[in-house]
């Protein structure tokens, strides 16, 4: 019980701490001028000043940015996190395929220069022993249960990265998690179909790898989502209903507790 309080007590002074040590270069990263028009668009359904904010990351940071996709989430942090920190761009082969050459073009950006390019399947990815200070899985983690081998996109061992995470992350770190929201109870039901997933469900799996959340934050939520859309499709795309989670490591006393 100690050690829980001094963990949460650590937890909760980092966040205060990012809060008033990163509202300026939070600021100063979404107004740069060098930023492209496409991402500038994209600020207004990502909201990224209350997203950035609510993931933490600040200044000297070792950041993972999961299924980074084009990498708008990537470049942002890098900048946040300054000369002495970095971010990993990951992406496994079939996001490289959907993205085409736009990962490549934000290359060209000098803003990219304290990241590493983590490129090979989930599976094979050894992420090493608390390294990271944050780990970001924004609209990732339904594809983690999403398979379609015939396709290009394989089934991935979800017990091992989950326990991955884990092992990454440093004491005090945070796992984010953003993600497309499917109807409430329908468990895996709309991962394949509808490319969302049911959030108490995910929770509840997070909790069976060692962790718990934090924190949420309602700044992506939509009601007027009814979550029967494929979040691909352009009636609801950009604009889903989606849920904001920060998640933190269980102490492995608490975990041994709870297994009796």
């Amino acid at each position: 019980m100690k050690w829980c309080n001094q963990a949460l007590a650590l937890f909760f002074f980092k966040l205060f701490f990012s809060l008033c040590v990163s509202a300026d270069v939070i600021s100063d990263t979404i107004g740069d001028a060098t930023r492209t028009e496409v991402d500038r668009k994209a600020d207004e359904y990502r909201k990224p000043d209350e997203s950035l904010r609510f993931f933490g990351v600040k200044p000297g940071d070792t950041v993972l940015d999961f299924f980074a996709g084009a990498g708008y989430y990537s470049e942002l942090m890098a900048n946040i996190v300054g000369s002495k920190g970095r971010v990993d761009v990951y992406n496994n082969r079939p996001y490289l395929d959907w993205i085409g050459t736009q990962l490549n073009a934000r290359y060209s950006s000098k803003r990219m220069n304290n990241t590493r390019r983590l490129e090979l399947e989930v599976d094979d990815l050894d992420l090493g022993d608390k390294q990271y200070d944050v780990i970001v899985a924004a609209m990732a983690l339904h594809d983690v249960y999403y398979a379609d081998p015939a396709n290009g996109w394989p089934m991935i061992d979800k017990d091992a990265l989950y326990k991955k995470f884990n092992r990454a992350l440093k004491p005090g770190g945070s796992l984010i998690v953003i993600d497309h929201a499917a109807e409430a109870g329908s468990s895996l039901r709309d991962v394949q179909s509808l490319h969302r997933i049911d959030e108490t469900y995910l929770i509840n799996d997070l909790q069976q790898f060692g962790f718990k959340v934090a924190a949420r934050s309602d700044v992506l939520r939509n009601g007027k989502d009814e979550r029967k859309l494929s979040s691909f499709d352009e009636k609801i795309r950009y604009h889903t209903d989606r849920f904001m989670l920060k998640l933190v490591k269980v102490d492995n006393k608490q975990r041994s507790a709870r297994a009796y």
